[in-house]
């Protein structure tokens, strides 16, 4: 009688033993009588037909006790957690008490910061699981996570035209869909309930709120000590958030081209517009709530990053880190990020220690020119390289070299609520959840990768699924697709960055970093979406196909010739076809403005270059000398065969199969590998099991048949034989992979795997931040701002985008230098050193340019000087300046009064978006100021910045230079002929030619006022008179409003 030992599978183990038993006792029973063999095969099916009725008694049993004891403990959980959400009312509390602070606007500002909270706690679900394990479960991404989740399905539902949706109501249907999906979700509510019964990550996710509490109060206060919503393009801002809250549809029309939709990347407007909408907050009062919001939301991004990275750290067990330092950690990194500036300040400031200890006189001596080192103002260290010295304006440079180089506490100061501001919401997203999938990617457990054995290229293609297609991945693929929308920039910069953190990802869980088939393949991959996307990427659809065919291509050769390079090219297409696709009904609509790329003909100086990003080069380079010059000492890794696997050209052989499937030398092989793991401390029984079955699996793959196999396995591997030919030429590439793999693995593989994985993505992104600080000395992207400002849009969003990565690394460099750990397992006396120099080097000269700017631009921060957050209460008393009123005499304070009360009459009697005429004018004024604070469309508004939204570059062939292509450019099609027109509205004496073109425009209402009269010189108003209904005129009798009959 064979004995049955229990199995995890009992039936699959008893057809085995079933199969085993039945072969031998029938070999026996032909040497016997037949009788016998019957016998023997009844008892064996008798046997297992009992054993499957106990094996499946038993797995019912086993699955009800499972089912019941998880209602048990989720009953448990949910009677531990009831009462903890008492405290998560607490923040409530303080949020109302803090709102005192902003006097007449605390009702806005509690209500605000309660939508925030709702919407923290709705899509928390989502960010615990993806944060499971880490301290306060990834909380601090969780509003931004919600507000981008719900704010990217309306706009899509809103874009397909669905029905007319960005409406209120909607905006609160929305919002319940998300709650009911992020915790209806077992698996999400789960990780939520876990994470709050956790008492440690209770205490940080209320203390994170707390944080976020003070930091918006402090934000709301401060700029309601300036909160005028003027100067910069804070107009223009505000105009795109009125005319999306007047108007339940989109794409949103264009305040200042009636007409036409926005062709800009307006998604961050939209974005806070859909919070004003929901919560019904004035628009005056919504804009500097918002833009408080766009710089305490990073800020808790950075927090949780700067948190998140040093978790990891004390979580893998490669540094020596209490966790109460992580919130230090994350304060430092928001400061890092939001706060602090860079360096200019602290060496260009004549208060600053920094402009004393430099010895101005030595630099002078070495011949360089070091321009004006007193007279600071905030703006200069945004303002510097090809600005000071101005070797134009000099007269020594036949070309200017104008730059921008800013950064988010600076854009904060000036508060204009515009795309690269509030993309750092998106950006910062797309590194927290690439940074998770790299903390995940483990070890390959077997060595023998497909490069060495017989591929099954269906049952492969299935397997490297579980490479490419992550969750996180798909995310980082959805944000980047709403960074197209928000900002393009931040889409290929965040793009590259993406790129950085696939090939970390897949060199920790591929055996191969690299080899001779997948550099080429790695090639192929970034040129065809390069070359595609410069080519095709103004017709959209074959832009996204072309996309899809080079993911598809990747993904097959990635499967044949598998390695780190060849399937990060791979997910890179993925990661690009999917955002565009994401995108697309916007860049449906969109025109685009450029995609072309030039070099320079023009650097900046080393001394300049040093002088502003000194902390964010040396701080980085530290970090990697840290990580080049010491090891992780835990560290274990399997070995490379040592010969190449044979290249079997020939199709499979019973006979071979057989032989290898009763080897004794496999099965010793075998038994010593499960011994060595078994020895192994660090090794689980799952993990042994899962390892043990992997062998089997890869066993199997090289053509070992288990004892399940039959014939028809044979038979069914002959039909899917490949063409000789081609197997000769995948044979040749495998012998180049081997060879240069060995290579590779002896040069890289065993530097990377005895490095934390932390500490490799970390260095990436420092090599990606050094990357777009110095793109802008190699490339540009043509514009309309001229030869004399070359480069200074394109140095403007890389250098951002670099500040923003580089500030990242700082925090984590100096917390990484603190819990640093030597051979003997002890903290390093030298890290600390190092850190606390870090540390004070960061604070005195990036973090002095916070108080210094601060102070310049708001003044005195007391309470006594707090006006409040509605940014057009300023209009009555307002003085216009020239760009406003050419007359003098029409500059004095008290001449917006008369537009003042007409935008209060219009958002009061018109609920509707209809479109209206009035003067137009240039870029950064007061003109088009009706059309912006009611969201009212205009025929024309802001011509530079139409010009630039419309922008069709042409290289004229007689100068060389880049300008507005003479015909399909935005002058021609747009700007002329509309400037024509509204002057013949408001001069011409023909009431028929009048009348044809209020109907060409659909013009509701025409305003007569100061600017139209400074504008035109004067009004034929007999002729409005005729077509139209005077139904307002203001106190003064200098303005009135006309309703076309």
């Amino acid at each position: 009688m064979p004995v049955y030992r229990r199995r995890t599978q009992p039936l699959q183990g008893s057809r085995r033993i079933f199969r085993v038993k039945k072969s031998s006792r029938s070999t026996h029973s032909d040497t016997g009588n037949n009788t016998v063999r019957v016998a023997h095969i009844t008892t064996a099916n008798s046997l297992l037909e009992d054993a499957e009725e106990i094996a499946k008694s038993e797995k019912q049993s086993s699955s009800f006790r499972e089912r019941v004891s998880h209602l048990e403990l989720q009953n448990v959980e949910l009677r531990s957690i009831l009462p903890r959400f008492l405290l998560l009312l607490a923040p409530a509390l303080l949020a109302f008490l803090a709102g005192y602070f902003l006097k007449q606007d605390h009702a806005d500002f509690f209500c605000w910061w309660g939508i925030l909270y709702l919407y923290g706690w709705a899509a928390f679900p989502l960010v615990a699981h993806f944060f499971r394990g880490f301290v306060s479960a990834g909380y601090s991404f969780s509003k931004i996570l919600g507000v981008l989740l719900t704010t990217g399905a309306l706009w899509l539902i809103s874009y397909l035209k669905i029905f007319e949706s960005f409406s209120r109501p909607m905006t609160w249907v929305m919002f319940f869909l998300l709650a009911i999906v992020s915790w209806g979700i077992p698996k999400t509510r789960n990780a939520a309930f876990s994470a709050l019964s956790d008492n440690s990550n209770l205490a940080h996710i209320l203390f994170e709120e707390v944080i976020f509490i003070a930091v918006l109060t402090f934000l709301c206060f401060c700029r309601g000590l300036s909160p005028i919503i003027n100067g910069e393009e804070k107009i223009m801002d505000f105009a795109f958030m009125n005319s999306m809250l007047r108007y339940d549809g989109l794409p949103a029309k264009d305040p200042w081209l009636a007409g036409q939709p926005i062709n800009y990347y307006y998604y961050g407007q939209y974005l806070f517009s859909y919070l004003v909408k929901m919560t019904g907050i004035r628009s005056s009062v919504g804009y500097n709530l918002s833009m408080c919001t766009a710089i305490a939301f990073p800020f808790m991004s950075a927090y949780a990053l700067g948190q998140l990275f040093i978790d990891a750290l004390r979580l893998k067990k490669d540094c020596k880190v209490s966790i109460h330092y992580l919130p230090f950690a994350g304060l430092l990194s928001g400061l890092c990020t939001m706060f602090f500036g860079n360096s200019h300040s602290f060496f260009y400031d004549e208060q600053s220690i920094g402009n004393k200890v430099l010895f101005w006189k030595i630099w002078k001596g070495l011949g360089v020119n070091v321009g004006n080192t007193g007279n600071f103002f905030y703006p200069n260290s945004t303002r510097f390289i090809g600005h000071n010295p101005d070797l134009y304006t000099d007269g020594l440079a036949d070309k200017a070299d104008w730059t921008i180089h800013e950064f988010p506490f600076y854009s904060y100061l000036i508060s204009d609520l515009h795309a690269h501001v509030v993309s750092l919401t998106i950006v910062l997203l797309i590194i927290a959840f690439m940074f998770i999938a790299v903390y995940h990617a483990k070890h390959p457990e077997k060595a023998l990768n497909s490069m060495c054995r017989r591929h099954n290229f269906t049952k492969d293609l299935v397997s490297e699924m579980s490479y490419i297609f992550r969750p996180e991945f798909f995310l980082c693929a959805f944000f980047l697709g709403l960074a197209q929308m928000c900002n393009y920039w931040d889409f290929l910069i965040y793009f590259v960055f993406c790129a950085m953190g696939l090939l970390v990802y897949f060199g920790r869980r591929s055996t191969f970093l690299f080899t001779f088939s997948s550099v080429l393949i790695f090639i192929f991959d970034a040129g065809a979406i390069l070359g595609i996307y410069l080519k095709f990427s103004n017709n959209v659809f074959l832009h996204i196909c072309l996309q899809i065919a080079v993911f598809m291509i990747a993904y097959m050769l990635s499967t044949v010739f598998p390695s780190a390079l060849s399937r990060t090219g791979t997910a890179m297409a993925m990661l690009f076809s999917l955002s565009c696709a994401i995108a697309l009904s916007f860049n449906y609509n969109f025109d685009m403005i450029s995609n072309s790329i030039k070099l320079v003909d023009r650097h900046t100086s080393l001394f300049q270059f040093m002088i502003l990003w000194l902390i964010h080069i040396l701080v980085p380079l530290s970090l990697i000398a840290l990580v080049v010059f010491t090891e992780r000492h835990a560290y274990k890794r399997t070995k490379l065969p040592v010969l190449p696997a044979p290249l079997d050209l020939k199709r499979p052989d019973r006979s071979d199969a057989a032989s290898k499937k009763h080897d004794p030398s496999r099965a010793s092989v075998r038994s010593s590998r499960i011994a060595t793991l078994e020895d192994d401390p660090d090794m689980s029984s799952d993990e042994i099991d899962r390892i043990v079955t992997d062998d089997t699996a890869s066993d199997s793959d090289a053509g070992v048949i288990d004892e399940t196999s039959d014939d028809s396995a044979f038979e069914e591997e002959e039909d899917r034989s490949a063409p000789r030919f081609l197997l000769m030429i995948i044979a040749f590439f495998k012998l180049m992979d081997y060879h240069f793999a060995r290579f590779g693995d002896m040069l890289l593989c065993k530097f990377f795997r005895k490095r934390s994985i932390i500490d490799i993505f970390m260095v990436g992104t420092s090599i990606v931040g050094f990357m777009m600080i110095l793109a802008p000395e190699i490339i540009y992207v043509p514009d309309i701002y001229g030869a004399n400002n070359q480069r200074a849009n394109t140095m403007f969003k890389f250098t951002f985008a670099g500040f923003v990565i580089l500030s990242l690394v700082i925090a984590y460099t100096i917390f990484r230098f603190m819990a640093h750990v030597t051979k003997q397992g002890n903290l390093s006396n030298w890290g600390l050193a190092v850190s606390i120099l870090l540390l004070v080097l960061v604070i005195m000269i990036p973090g002095h340019y916070t108080l210094r700017a601060l102070d310049q631009r708001v003044g005195d921060i007391k309470m006594s000087r707090y006006i409040g957050l509605d940014g057009t209460a300023y209009l009555p008393d307002y003085i216009p300046g020239d760009k406003t009123f050419s007359d003098t005499s029409m500059r004095y304070q008290g001449a917006m009064a008369p537009y003042d009360e007409a935008i209060k009459w219009l958002n009061e009697n018109e609920h509707n978006s209809v479109n209206i005429c009035e003067a137009y004018g240039p870029s950064y004024s007061e003109r088009c100021i009706v059309s912006a604070y009611t969201g009212l469309p205009n025929i024309v508004g802001w011509e530079v910045h139409e010009w630039l939204w419309h922008f069709h570059g042409w290289t004229n062939p007689e100068t060389g230079e880049y300008a507005d292509d003479p015909v399909t450019g935005s002058w021609a099609r747009y700007l002329i002929p509309r400037h024509t027109d509204v002057q013949a509205i408001y001069t011409n004496t023909n009431s028929i030619e009048v009348s044809r073109l209020l109907k060409q425009y659909d013009i509701k209402y025409v305003i007569c006022g100061s600017m139209e009269l400074d504008q035109f010189g004067y009004i034929y108003y007999p002729c409005l008179e005729e077509l139209c209904d005077r139904v307002y005129t203001s106190s003064d009798g200098s303005l009135f409003i006309y309703k076309v009959k």
